[in-house]
């Protein structure tokens, strides 16, 4: 920060000596030490700094084996970003280095999705990275008005971001924690079900939707392959807010669904209208809008391949990292 002066303007007025004994101090509810809660703790960890620092906005973010997203924003904003999502936060968790930024729109590798809040004009704002176990997160503080955080604003964030670290990880923790254990319950209702003997049909599309909701995705498909006429055809199907199943059929050599089909390898997409691979004949079927793709073989014990599992604009990490 020093090396271009803080900004790539240097600010006109002087920046005032940091009194370290009159730092402000995290009230002791904030400091980690009690136990759950801890996503409640940290939105008021936010409402805090907002006050100290005197920012309209406040968010952490995360970057762990499940991908990248907001652990928590004052005020509330989208949690979930896109895989291969780019931005100046991001940058902060892949590189560890915090930034300050005048003008935030202005920044080059700024994204409104990513930086941005929903209907906010953003101007100044400043982040700071704060490294947990094996995991990265990074503070981000915004205002609205044309006043720019200074030299002393930056050394309170970074000694309250280090303050707030077992705060910030007991929420991640919780977080892990309730997707395990909702992914737990799906798995045990799957064995009851069968236990019960339903019927197949109703075993695979309770299997499909409970894969799209477990992995935070739009939608998801189950095809198999018909050898009678080569084709490959929708037997479940789950969409977010989608009533009932559209069922699908189509030639097994076309579409990523055909090349994961042939190959047995599966693939990650992040921008599925790059690549060649992709079918959008089916979003023009259907009115659904792909993004992103995961596309897996369904194998048999012996490893011939059956059919083929897609998931649909999946929210966080790509297939394999989590």
């Amino acid at each position: 920060a020093r090396e271009r002066q803080f900004y790539r303007n240097p600010c006109e007025r002087p920046f005032p000596e940091l009194d370290l004994d009159a730092l402000p101090r995290l009230p002791a509810s904030l400091r980690g030490a009690s136990s759950g809660g801890a996503a409640e703790r940290l939105v008021q960890l936010l409402d805090h700094l907002r006050a100290t620092l005197r920012a309209s906005h406040a968010a952490v973010f995360v970057a762990d084996a499940h991908g990248r997203s907001v652990l928590a924003a004052s005020p509330p904003r989208p949690e979930a970003l896109q895989p291969g999502a780019r931005g100046l936060a991001i940058r902060a968790l892949e590189d560890g280095d915090g930034w300050s930024a005048r003008l935030l729109v202005a920044e080059p590798g700024y994204s409104a999705e990513v930086d941005g809040w929903p209907g906010a004009v953003l101007r100044g704002a400043i982040a700071r990275v704060v490294e947990l176990d094996g995991d990265r997160a990074a503070l981000m503080l915004a205002r609205t008005d044309d006043d720019p955080f200074g030299e002393a604003d930056a050394r309170v964030l970074e000694t309250l971001a280090r303050a707030a670290r077992t705060l910030i990880a007991r929420a991640l923790n919780e977080g892990r924690d309730r997707r395990a254990a909702g992914l737990e319950a799906r798995v045990q209702g799957w064995a009851e079900d069968i236990a019960r003997d339903e019927p197949v049909s109703a075993l695979i599309r309770a299997w499909i939707e409970g894969a799209a909701e477990s992995l935070n995705t739009e939608a998801a498909s189950l095809f198999l392959h018909d050898p009678a006429d080569a084709t490959l055809f929708s037997v479940a199907a789950w969409r977010r807010g989608a009533e009932g199943h559209q069922r699908l059929r189509f030639d097994a050599a076309r579409g990523l669904a055909g090349h994961v089909w042939r190959t047995g390898r599966a693939v990650h997409l992040d921008d599925a209208y790059t690549d060649e691979r992709f079918n959008p004949e089916v979003d023009l079927m259907t009115g659904f809008r792909t993004r992103s793709i995961d596309c897996l073989p369904l194998l048999a014990e012996d490893g011939r391949v059956l059919g083929v599992v897609q998931l649909l604009n999946r929210a966080g990490a790509a297939w394999g990292e989590a």
